[in-house]
């Protein structure tokens, strides 16, 4: 099977579903979708959470006693 994905305008949507389900149902499988179902599953920030949720433990900055002095540090190696 192969994926198509298409994005249709309120006023037709009846028509595209009617058309669709009465295709052969062992050649087709629908799933429906609306556009908040569709912006809830975004790849993206599943996979930057995904790699928050792993990564909790890391304490990258405990090592810095003082801030202001380390970002002072910081800026003294741009110049």
């Amino acid at each position: 099977m192969q994926t198509l994905r298409i994005e249709v305008n309120s006023s037709i949507h009846d028509h595209v579903m009617f058309f669709l389900e009465n295709l052969p149902k062992n050649l087709i499988r629908i799933s429906h979708e609306t556009p908040k179902e569709a912006h809830e599953k975004n790849p993206i920030r599943d996979q930057v959470a995904d790699l928050m949720a792993r990564n909790h433990h890391l304490h990258p900055f405990d090592a810095i006693d003082d801030p202001v002095a380390w970002q002072h540090k910081v800026r003294d190696e741009w110049e």
